[in-house]
């Protein structure tokens, strides 16, 4: 691979207009000056696996990355996929195929390490792969050597594998447990988080904090959750739902202050709430009722199988 500065590039141009002339032959080139696609080739994949014996191992596959589109933004001159590749991907070394007009050069090395004077441009060929762990500069020239537009490319990959699950700590502090708590449940509210106790005597407590490793619990007073059962605490859109032993609805905002939304219907129990409906059971039935109305109905399902 040929390398070769930009000012020498130029000079290439310049020489081929000046052959043209002394040729007495009338050529015109093209001013045009962009990359109208932009495509990767086959990727290799790191994968990680457990052995028999529970060791660590891993094996590398490879696919083809020409399903990821490399979006062309031509008013900000940048090109990177929006659809991040596979976790694992390997992107130190990838085959591409662009199409452009006129010219096509590149910088093949992190020009972030390098002194101003290593900084060289390559001339672009498919069969040449590209380090792009790091964003590339892409740089096209007319023809004519009127104009030149410069690129930078990014190669996108999802940084955590989405098959695991991954649990960060919020800090050391214990949940509360006060004297004589038979139940605990916790939930985030609004950017905080909250524990709501109950004690043998049926009195309820709620514990608050700040989501994140610094926060520290503080006890808060509730006030009108009389009767409320915490296996039925249900939270979304920003409001935290449950009900009572009598069958009504409370809601709150902040987990503290609670109102009646619904009054006491025999025998329900809150199971489940959506952006539109609140469903509960009752006498072992599943009942619904809109968000927006005080009308509980049972759920049926649909007889028909195939609109299951």
């Amino acid at each position: 691979m040929k390398a070769f500065t930009y000012s020498l590039l130029l000079s290439l141009l310049a020489s081929l207009t000046l052959t043209s002339c002394l040729k007495d032959e009338e050529t015109t080139y093209s001013d045009y000056c962009y990359i109208s696609a932009f495509s990767l080739g086959y990727i290799k994949q790191l994968h990680h696996t457990t052995g028999s014996k529970g060791q660590d191992s891993t094996y590398i596959t490879s696919y083809s990355a020409s399903r990821f589109c490399m979006n062309i933004n031509q008013r900000e001159n940048t090109i990177e996929n929006a659809d991040s590749l596979p976790y694992g991907s390997q992107i130190s070394k990838i085959l591409t195929t662009v199409s452009f007009q006129s010219v096509l050069v590149h910088r093949p090395k992190d020009i972030s390490k390098l002194a101003p004077e290593d900084t060289v441009w390559v001339t672009y060929s498919s069969s040449d792969s590209i380090d792009f762990t790091n964003p590339r500069e892409f740089l096209v020239l007319a023809a004519d050597g009127s104009a030149t537009r410069s690129y930078t490319v990014k190669v996108n990959v999802h940084k955590m594998n989405p098959d695991a699950t991954v649990w960060d700590s919020l800090g050391v502090s214990e949940l509360p447990t006060p004297a004589g708590c038979k139940e605990r449940k916790m939930v985030a509210l609004n950017g905080s988080l909250k524990v709501l106790t109950k004690a043998e005597d049926g009195s309820l407590s709620c514990f608050s904090r700040a989501a994140d490793r610094t926060g520290e619990w503080k006890a808060e007073t509730m006030q009108g959750a009389e009767g409320l059962v915490l296996e039925t605490l249900q939270c979304t859109d920003g409001m935290a739902y449950a009900s009572t032993e009598t069958g009504s609805l409370l809601y709150s905002t902040d987990g503290v202050d609670w109102k009646t939304r619904m009054l006491g219907t025999e025998g329900l129990r809150l199971v489940g709430v959506s952006s539109s409906s609140f469903y509960a059971l009752q006498h072992g039935k599943l009942v619904c009722s809109p968000r927006n109305s005080e009308n509980w109905t049972e759920e049926m399902l649909d007889e028909d199988a195939s609109k299951l």
